[in-house]
């Protein structure tokens, strides 16, 4: 019993991310209990991977929970501040997500080409957007969203490109690969 909890235990920190997006989903955007649960959540993305690795429990389980986490945690907070961006982001904003989101979406439909399920690279660009991403939502109610929009569109897009990229160039894909330039130099 105390070895299966200790393999298991960065899956258990995953489920209470996926838990806690659920219940995000009924919490008022911005509030108190909105931002204490979605920082509880950020941690546990944070945590998980940490204990995998620190543990040397990885498994192709785990990494696709914590892929499913991550996107449904980005998912509920898009949907959940949707009504505010909508009123204040600049059109060529919105352009510009749109654009990176069609890449985001050959990239994983090729992951799931290539690997027969769906996965999300969790390069070291893909983590440094994913930290930018996390903290933006705290910065919203107090900075220029327009800016901030810009700086956030420019890194991911630059991330969604690598992503592209390397699902494109390679075959056999490590979705906990450090990123592109990381595996061509192995080549």
């Amino acid at each position: 019993m105390k070895e299966t909890f200790r393999k298991n235990i960065a899956n258990y920190i995953t489920i209470i991310r996926i838990i806690c997006v659920f219940i995000l989903l009924a919490l008022p955007v911005f509030s108190n209990a909105f931002f204490i649960l979605y920082f509880i959540a950020g941690t546990s993305d944070v945590l998980d991977g940490f204990l995998a690795r620190k543990l040397k429990i990885q498994s192709e389980f785990g990494a696709r929970l914590d892929s499913f986490a991550d996107f449904s945690l980005l998912a509920v907070c898009l949907i959940k501040t949707m009504p505010y961006l909508l009123s204040t982001v600049r059109p060529i904003l919105w352009v510009a997500l749109g654009i990176i989101l069609v890449i985001k979406v050959i990239s994983i439909a090729g992951i799931i080409a290539k690997t027969g399920s769906f996965g999300l690279l969790h390069t070291f660009f893909a983590k440094f957007n994913g930290v930018l991403l996390f903290l933006a939502l705290f910065l919203i109610p107090v900075s220029d969203i327009n800016i901030l929009g810009t700086v956030l569109i420019i890194f991911c897009g630059i991330g969604a490109i690598e992503e592209v990229i390397y699902v494109a160039c390679f075959d056999k894909l490590n979705l906990d690969t450090k990123g592109l330039v990381f595996e061509i130099i192995k080549k």
